[in-house]
């Protein structure tokens, strides 16, 4: 898992809803009473208009908190610093049963879903490539032409044009980037930002 997930999960999964729930905690030795009460939590999803739902991940978060633990748990053995933070795990054995299956029906799922998509990759492939070279032919035909001046590409008109902003003196010394406006529908093409998004797409 990547540090950032890790970090996700471990504060906004856990830590956050232990502070939310029981103000004033300041330890990670939590009672049984506490950690009891946060495992079924764990098990909704409240989403932003108050519904809920079950949380797949459930085993998951529990079985990364109790890495953590367990984590400190070594780090202590080797540096005497870590030893005030090792305290008793939270999380038991038989918290995560159930875990390694549920892991492989996820695993299981993603495979499914790969095989299912995978004979469509040469058409994404496509309208990805087109898009790539579309883009950068109307970059091309924008850029050849100076501000305020009229091109044609793929039959539709356009015009070159820069942001208000850039008129002011504090911005005459900076390069601007292109963009042009559809003359047909009034449109403002920010040509040179999706120019760059379809080449990384």
């Amino acid at each position: 898992m990547r540090s950032t997930n890790l970090a996700g999960v471990l504060i906004g999964n856990f830590w956050a809803d232990i502070e939310l729930h029981h103000p004033g905690i300041d330890s990670l030795d939590l009672s049984a009473d506490v950690a009891n009460a946060w495992k079924p939590r764990l098990r909704v999803v409240v989403t932003s208009d108050g519904d809920t739902r079950l949380r797949l991940t459930n085993l998951s978060i529990m079985a990364t908190v109790r890495a953590f633990y367990r984590d400190i748990e070594e780090w202590a053995t080797e540096d005497p610093s870590w030893v005030e933070w090792s305290v008793p795990n939270p999380i038991r054995k038989k918290d995560i049963q159930g875990f390694a299956k549920a892991r492989a029906r996820s695993v299981a799922v993603i495979h499914q879903r790969i095989r299912e998509r995978l004979p469509h990759l040469p058409a994404l492939v496509e309208v990805a490539e087109n898009r790539r070279t579309g883009a950068a032919a109307l970059l091309a035909a924008a850029t050849a032409v100076p501000i305020g001046a009229h091109f044609a590409h793929e039959r539709i008109t356009y015009r070159r044009m820069i942001a208000k902003s850039f008129a002011k003196k504090s911005h005459r010394h900076e390069f601007p980037p292109v963009q042009v406006e559809r003359l047909d529908t009034g449109e403002i093409v920010y040509i040179e930002k999706d120019e760059h998004d379809a080449f990384w797409s």
